[in-house]
C-alpha cells in the first residue's frame, strides 16, 4: 500500500493466523504456524507496524474458566514468537450482562498472567476495563 497508495497503516489485523500459509512448504502444521507467526512479527518490526491476529484454542479451551497458553491450538511456537498475548474469557452469564475477563497470557516487556475485568458493548464491539484487577 505504501508503494501504490502512499498509505502506511498503523496496524495490520490478520483474521486469523491459521488461515495463512507459510511462504515455503512445511509439512508439519505446528511448524507452519510458528513460521507464519515469525514472518508476521518480522514484517511488523521491519515496517514499524503493529500486527494483531487471533488463534483458536484446543478442545480443552471450551471447558475452562480462563484460557492460558496451555489451551492454544496446534502450535506453542505461536506464543513464543508474539510480544503480547491475551485471551478473552466469558461465561454465558457474563455474555448476557455484557461482561468478560481479559487474561494477559504474555507480555514481553511487562507483567504477564493477570485478569482484567471488562465491559462489552455488543452494538459497537467496544470493550472497556471495568474495575480493579481480578485474582487468577
Amino acid at each position: 500500500m505504501k508503494n501504490y497508495e502512499d498509505f502506511v497503516p498503523d496496524i495490520i489485523i490478520v483474521d486469523y493466523l491459521e488461515l495463512l500459509r507459510p511462504t515455503r512448504e512445511i509439512l508439519q502444521e505446528y511448524l507452519a504456524q510458528q513460521r507464519i507467526a515469525e514472518d508476521l512479527r518480522g514484517m511488523g518490526m521491519q515496517h514499524n507496524i503493529l500486527v494483531w491476529t487471533a488463534t483458536q484454542t484446543n478442545r480443552m479451551g471450551s471447558n475452562i474458566k480462563i484460557i492460558t497458553d496451555n489451551e492454544l491450538g496446534d502450535s506453542y511456537g505461536k506464543i513464543r514468537t508474539c510480544d503480547f498475548c491475551i485471551s478473552l474469557n466469558q461465561s454465558r452469564e457474563e455474555f448476557d450482562t455484557g461482561r468478560m475477563r481479559t487474561y494477559v497470557i504474555k507480555s514481553r516487556n511487562g507483567r504477564p498472567r493477570f485478569l482484567v475485568p471488562m465491559e462489552v458493548d455488543y452494538s459497537t464491539l467496544r470493550m472497556e476495563e471495568s474495575g480493579d484487577e481480578l485474582e487468577v
